[in-house]
């Protein structure tokens, strides 16, 4: 019975991921007046097999509470418990590649967040731009909002293009407006 439940989640763990890697997305077409800053698809990838390592050794530890040894059945729930925190973790970090997205079209960002919700920015809302070396460019909106694009979302290095085009003012988290890494 116990190794059939064990089963049964097993098939259901291979079922969702086969689901995650071979479903259909939006294509991401590029041109001069479209650009798509998302995270790569190989990003993706590697997120998704680090949330599937990570529930697989908490199932193992938790099969081995369960099934194991009286005495070390506290010791394997411990385990458990923290590969399941970074299946946790892991699985945020997989949405957040797989959702977010800043889409410039025309004078229009569209913005998608963590959980694909999307949302509207004029490109004359944006008062500045502070671009940081190590993780990326936050758009500051004039009502404080802000709208971040992390480094390593593809065509980064159009956001300074933009930017430039639309007359916004750029500088690094110091002010220095010719910022190291352009």
């Amino acid at each position: 019975m116990k190794s059939t439940i064990l089963s049964a989640i097993t098939i259901a763990i291979i079922c969702m991921v086969f689901y995650l890697v071979y479903r259909k997305e939006e294509s991401d077409t590029q041109n001069d007046s479209r650009i798509v800053f998302a995270f790569s698809k190989t990003f993706k990838a590697v997120m998704l097999s680090c949330t599937i390592a990570a529930a697989m050794i908490t199932l193992l530890f938790l099969g081995l509470a369960v099934f194991g040894e009286k005495e070390y059945r506290m010791f394997f729930v411990i385990i458990a418990l923290f590969f399941s925190l970074l299946t946790l973790l892991a699985s945020l970090l997989y949405l957040l590649a797989r959702n977010k997205k800043v889409i410039y079209e025309g004078d229009v960002l569209y913005v998608s967040n963590l959980f694909g919700k999307e949302q509207t920015v004029r490109i004359s809302e944006i008062i500045d731009a502070v671009e940081n070396s190590s993780d990326g460019m936050s758009l500051v909106l004039r009502d404080n909002r802000k709208i971040k694009i992390d480094m390593q979302m593809n065509y980064y290095p159009k956001i300074k293009e933009i930017l430039e085009k639309n007359n916004i003012r750029y500088h690094d988290r110091h002010g220095n407006t010719a910022p190291k890494g352009w």
